[in-house]
């Protein structure tokens, strides 16, 4: 019966430090001047694990094996971000609320020239113009 108890307990203690070996990041990701970014992409380097954030900038990773990690903060117009030395904990949430820097995409210049051909190759027919006189 000793025996038993004890693999009870065993089982039991085994069972609750392995029900949670994961973490999530949560925040929301907004413009310098504090608008939000709906559709940046957040993403943990070097894995397959992200998201995008919703239509008011607040983005979930769940189920994030616990750790160190570099987040990296994608979207069109705005300088990347990548922010090091993100610690998971276990069973926690990390908030992360990133600022992004709006930044000019150059490109070079595009000149469009048009002309009009001479002739319609693709006319059937031609107008006439008819005079009477009485």
């Amino acid at each position: 019966m000793k025996r038993i108890s004890q693999l009870i307990v065993f089982i039991a203690f085994i069972s609750i430090t392995w029900a949670q070996t994961t973490g999530k990041i949560s925040g929301t990701v907004t413009s310098e001047d504090g608008k939000a970014l709906p559709g940046a992409n957040i993403s943990i380097v070097g894995t397959s694990i992200g998201t995008a954030s919703g239509t008011d900038g607040d983005y979930t990773i769940l189920n994030i094996p616990v750790g160190a990690y570099s987040l990296k903060i994608e979207y069109i117009g705005y300088t990347s971000k990548v922010i090091e030395g993100l610690r998971v904990n276990n069973g926690l949430t990390s908030v992360l609320n990133p600022t992004l820097t709006s930044s000019a995409i150059a490109g070079d210049e595009v000149t469009v020239l048009a002309e009009k051909p001479l002739v319609k190759r693709d006319a059937t027919n031609t107008k006439r113009g008819y005079c009477r006189s009485y």
